[in-house]
């Protein structure tokens, strides 16, 4: 009885390793807890959800609607919604990093719409570039619009993510909103060799007691 619990304990551990990552593992990352109830913007801290970020910042969307005059109804998950920062321009870098490698799934984008038009403050193209260790993974280019839309980037893994908008001076912006990433499953090869070589330490043949 005990060797074929073994055995099924050795089933399972294959068989949890050489599952894709569970939902559990998808983080969407929403900045709706970055600024304080009485506070209408401010810069996303590094080690926010895990990453390092680099000239992101946050708007509250009552701030976005009422100081600069934009009638979006509201933000993918309200009340805080990602923007670049206040001075990047084509020379400044505008990226978050992750200490290990993730899957950045997609996220939602808008042109920074100040009042309702695309002039004036409004970045009109996007691109979004992968990279693990200083290599390009992938990269994806889009238009902007003043009302979000969702972008699949499927990046991964990747360690650091870059936004360059087409625009090369320091006063157009766009807004991001409910990334969403996932950690990078365990090959179902490793998870095989893995289960493996447990089922032959504990099922192996065992020497014979001396006499």
């Amino acid at each position: 009885m005990k060797k074929w619990l073994m055995v099924l304990a050795v089933v399972w551990l294959t068989v949890v390793l050489t599952c894709p990552v569970s939902a559990n593992a998808m983080e969407i990352i929403t900045f709706d807890d970055v600024l304080k109830p009485n506070v209408s913007w401010g810069v996303v801290p590094d080690g926010y959800m895990g990453l390092d970020w680099k000239n992101i910042e946050v708007e509250r969307i009552t701030d976005y609607r009422q100081t600069y005059n934009n009638r979006l109804i509201t933000f993918p998950s309200a009340p805080l919604a990602a923007l670049n920062g206040g001075d990047s321009g084509g020379n400044q870098v505008v990226s978050f990093s992750s200490p290990k490698p993730i899957l950045l799934d997609g996220a939602y984008f808008s042109t920074w719409a100040q009042h309702n038009s695309f002039a004036g403050f409004s970045s009109h193209e996007l691109t979004v570039a992968g990279y693990l260790n200083g290599k390009e993974m992938g990269s994806k280019t889009f238009s902007l619009t003043p009302s979000f839309t969702w972008q699949a980037l499927e990046f991964g893994p990747v360690d650091h993510v870059e936004f360059i908008h087409v625009e090369d001076d320091n006063r157009h912006w766009w807004l991001m909103d409910n990334v969403q990433v996932s950690a990078v499953p365990i090959p179902a090869t490793i998870g095989m060799f893995c289960g493996g070589l447990l089922a032959l330490f504990v099922c192996g043949p065992r020497r014979m007691p001396l006499n």
